[in-house]
């Protein structure tokens, strides 16, 4: 479609939810104002990929450090936020870690998080299987 999409982020004072497209045609940012669902909490360090017109966000820290393992789908077509729910082993809070799209799989591996005064880090791979998308919201 010619757009790149941007979630997130921090500025070193404050962390953010909002999303931005680039338009690559055009050399253009817009903010997407018309969001609806459940959005994700304000988050850095997370991932986001793209599967099949849907934008996957998994993971990242917010304010006071506050660490997620959680994983929203953005429907691209409709601007809607839905919360994945998921069986089975599920990552602990992380941020720092690399995620990869590969025939309908996100793949998220490493990753760290403060606990106390120390950094835990992480090495173990998670899978999360995208053969059926999930339901409208």
């Amino acid at each position: 479609s010619g757009k790149v999409y941007f979630f997130g982020g921090q500025d070193g004072t404050s962390f953010f939810n909002d999303l931005y497209t680039f338009d690559t045609h055009n050399q253009a940012w817009s903010i997407v104002t018309d969001v609806g669902g459940q959005l994700p909490l304000p988050r850095s360090y997370h991932t986001a990929s793209v599967h099949q017109g849907l934008m996957l966000v998994f993971g990242g820290t917010g304010t006071a450090w506050c660490f997620y393992s959680d994983l929203h789908f953005l429907d691209i077509a409709t601007s809607t936020w839905k919360l994945a729910q998921f069986s089975g082993p599920s990552p602990s809070p992380r941020c720092f870690h690399t995620a990869v799209l590969a025939q309908g799989t996100l793949f998220v591996f490493g990753g760290a998080r403060l606990t106390r005064d120390a950094w835990d880090y992480f090495n173990h791979l998670y899978q999360f299987r995208l053969e059926t998308p999930p339901p409208p919201p």
